[in-house]
């Protein structure tokens, strides 16, 4: 897993809404291998803020057929890291990031003919932006559907770039806009001001849901014989997308996810627990810790001074995985797992905890 940083400076910073900006950086010759990546992966940033170092998972926002290393970041109420990097930094910064990773990838096919449907809300439309991008450009004979959710119309994520898209692949992407909270605006009526009784929105309306899927596959039919099923955005969507797709027959094979948060069911259950030595193998070095009970395999790393990979520390991404060479390992989420990972003893080390004794497990070559 990539666990050295680099610094790469801003080059540009735009503003894409009310709360998300884009931050591009430089790359020099010498590390565009090193920052190469697949549309859809992220990146890991560390900032210092307070005098402590805060790590943060954010996906990247331009396709690997394009120039510039760009990320995006929206506002999260009470985030430090999301609004440290949408308020203090500026051009000419330098920013501690770590090279690409992630699973949540679209591989194009150049020879091929597919159907990509993807479904997103609000800060989700990052790595589903890079996708299309890249799919557009690099499997010309596909056709790519996008189903996109937010609150009101300001919130809208790169409106203008998939406006542009939409119009310069017109026949091949196809965009449908759907808003939770439609604002209404005032209009004139005989030189007075009133309400419109509707505002000027003329796409869907509401949360995305069952219906609102079953609308967009409809009027989308798929193609060809090859789909695929790109999910992104909060879990509390992801599940229930899910849910409804493979109730309509669609392999679970075809469908792709990546978790901004875990669903809200996740939040209520309690996390496990379990104390004990673990020895752990980390850049070629053999060392053991000791787990408390409140504390996670990752947090007891951080504590003993070592510097493991990690990133969002939620189990949203997989920056902090690790395998299990002996004993078990209890965890309390692994969303960015797949059940042959974890069947093989993979585990994501901020969620997990050592259930008995003997338990090693290692970072390397894996």
């Amino acid at each position: 897993m990539p666990n050295t940083p680099y610094q790469l400076p801003i080059s540009a910073i735009i503003s894409e809404t009310h709360d998300t900006v884009s931050i591009q950086m430089v790359v020099a010759s010498d590390l565009k291998e090193t920052f190469s990546y697949k549309a859809g992966q992220y990146l890991t940033i560390e900032v210092e803020i307070n005098g402590n170092p805060e790590r943060r998972a954010y996906s990247l926002s331009s396709s690997p057929t394009e120039d510039t290393l760009q990320f995006s970041v929206k506002k999260v109420e009470g985030g430090k890291v999301s609004n440290y990097l949408n308020d203090q930094v500026k051009v000419g910064d330098n920013l501690t990031v770590f090279p690409p990773e992630g699973k949540f990838i679209a591989l194009p096919e150049a020879a091929k003919s597919k159907d990509h449907y993807f479904i997103a809300a609000g800060s989700g439309i990052t790595p589903v932006l890079s996708m299309i991008k890249t799919l557009l450009e690099e499997e010309e004979r596909s056709t790519i559907y996008l189903l996109y959710g937010n609150k009101t119309e300001k919130d809208i994520i790169f409106k203008g770039t998939l406006d542009s898209l939409a119009a310069r692949y017109e026949g091949q992407l196809f965009i449908t806009h759907t808003l939770s909270r439609v604002e209404k605006k005032k209009k004139k009526l005989f030189g007075l001001l009133g309400n419109s009784n509707e505002g000027s929105w003329s796409g869907q309306k509401g949360r995305i849901d069952d219906e609102k899927i079953a609308y967009f596959l409809r009027e989308y039919p798929a193609r060809f014989a090859e789909s695929h099923y790109y999910i992104c955005g909060p879990g509390n969507l992801i599940t229930a997308t899910e849910h409804y797709l493979t109730k309509q027959g669609i392999k679970v094979g075809a469908i792709h996810k990546e978790y901004f948060t875990p669903p809200s069911a996740d939040n209520d259950v309690a996390p496990t627990s379990g104390s004990g030595q673990v020895t752990v193998l980390l850049d070629g070095e053999e060392f053991s810790v000791e787990v408390e009970d409140s504390k996670t395999i990752l947090e007891a790393i951080l504590d003993s001074g070592k510097n493991p990979p990690y990133s969002c520390t939620s189990g949203a991404c997989a920056s902090c995985m690790a395998k299990t060479i002996s004993g078990t390992v209890t965890m309390d989420s692994c969303l960015s797992l797949d059940d042959d990972e974890v069947a093989n003893g993979f585990i994501l080390t901020c969620q997990s905890h050592p259930s008995g004794e003997g338990v090693k497990i290692t970072y390397d070559d894996i």
